[in-house]
């Protein structure tokens, strides 16, 4: 969330802190719009793995997965795995995953504290509500996160 910024005919270099907002108007491409956000902080683990690799991965999919919609409730779902996340600045997430009526659906728990002003300014809106998925994100996500 900054650059670094050089003027025409100057020496300097400066850094300038800002927060790029993407306008885009394809909504799945705007910021908060997938399960994990750079911002959220990196992994150290998921459900006490830490192999370097094996985060990278899980990641490259937390990043790309775009929400389709959003509940307030399920009829009846079925969970389907639960991966406790360690991110950066301390914060204990736990994303779990459900299946009903043929969709896909994952709802975070941000546990007691959240630190860190994004994920902060993302957790009320997303609190207690389910978001879903692809049905092929589903399995991406699903062999992804098999831990050995």
């Amino acid at each position: 969330n900054a650059a670094y910024v050089k003027f025409d005919g100057k020496f300097q270099v400066w850094l300038a802190e800002a927060d790029f907002i993407d306008l885009s108007p394809d909504w799945q491409q705007w910021t908060y719009s997938h399960i994990w956000d750079l911002r959220f902080g990196r992994l150290e683990n998921i459900n006490g793995e830490n192999n370097p690799d094996k985060l990278a991965e899980v990641m490259k999919y937390l990043l790309n997965i775009a929400f389709i919609s959003s509940s307030q409730q399920l009829d009846k779902p079925e969970k389907l795995l639960k991966m406790k996340i360690k991110a950066e600045h301390g914060n204990q997430i736990s994303l779990n995953f459900y299946k009903t009526n043929g969709k896909y659906w994952v709802q975070y728990d941000f546990g007691n504290k959240i630190r860190g002003k994004y994920l902060q300014f993302f957790a009320p809106y997303v609190k207690g509500r389910f978001l879903e998925i692809s049905a092929k994100d589903w399995e991406l996500i699903k062999n992804a996160a098999k831990f050995d």
